[in-house]
C-alpha cells in the first residue's frame, strides 16, 4: 500500500501527541519519488497490533460504534468515498488505511493496513499477534514474497471470528502489514 502505514502505540488507546513524541513514526521518501510526492510513513509492528485490538474487535458487530471509535481517534481519519453501493466504508489517514463492512462472503469484516518500520518476519509477527489476542496457535502459509496466519476465535459477542495476520515483501523493500477480523458465516 504505497504511502499507507500505521502509527500507533503498544497501549489499547489511540496515539496522542505525547506518545508520537516519545515513539516518533519513520519517514521515508518513496524511491524514485520528485519532490513533493507522497511519503511513507511507517510504524513498529506492535503499533499496528495495538490498533487492530482497539479498533478492530471491539466494534466488528458495530458499524455505529466503529465509526465513532474511527472519528474518535487521534489519528484524524478521513472517509474515502465509496465507488460501489457496497456495505461498508474506508478511513484513511496519512498514516493508516482501515476499512470495515461486509466481505465478498457477506461476513462483516475490519481491516488495518499499513508499513511497517522494517522488515517483518511473519513468524515473529504472528506470534505477536497471538500473544496480544490470546490466540491459539494459527496457520501460517506462504508463498510469493508474502505469509498469512489465520486463527479462530470467539468474537465479542460470542460468534466466532477468522483473524488474520499477513505481511508483503514491497517492491521497494519495506514490509507491507494486513491485519484482518471478520465475523464466521
Amino acid at each position: 500500500m504505497i504511502g499507507l502505514a500505521l502509527l500507533l502505540t503498544a497501549q489499547a488507546v489511540a496515539p496522542s501527541a505525547e506518545m508520537l513524541a516519545a515513539r516518533p513514526p519513520v519517514v521515508t521518501t518513496l524511491p524514485g519519488a520528485a519532490a513533493g510526492q507522497p511519503q511513507r510513513v511507517a510504524v513498529d509492528p506492535a503499533a499496528a497490533v495495538a490498533l487492530f485490538k482497539t479498533l478492530c474487535l471491539p466494534n466488528l458487530t458495530d458499524p455505529t460504534a466503529f465509526s465513532a471509535a474511527v472519528a474518535a481517534s487521534d489519528l484524524s481519519f478521513a472517509a474515502i468515498p465509496r465507488r460501489d453501493a457496497g456495505v461498508g466504508q474506508a478511513w484513511r489517514a496519512d498514516r493508516a488505511l482501515v476499512t470495515y463492512g461486509q466481505a465478498r462472503d457477506g461476513a462483516m469484516r475490519c481491516t488495518v493496513l499499513g508499513r511497517a518500520t522494517g522488515s517483518v518476519d511473519q513468524l515473529g509477527f504472528s506470534a505477536r499477534v497471538a500473544e496480544a489476542l490470546a490466540l491459539k496457535t494459527g496457520r501460517t502459509r506462504s508463498g510469493k514474497g508474502q505469509a498469512v496466519t489465520d486463527w479462530s476465535a470467539a468474537g465479542p459477542d460470542g460468534r466466532a471470528v477468522r483473524i488474520s495476520a499477513g505481511t508483503r515483501n514491497a517492491a521497494d523493500g519495506g514490509t507491507d502489514m494486513r491485519l484482518s477480523a471478520a465475523l464466521a458465516k
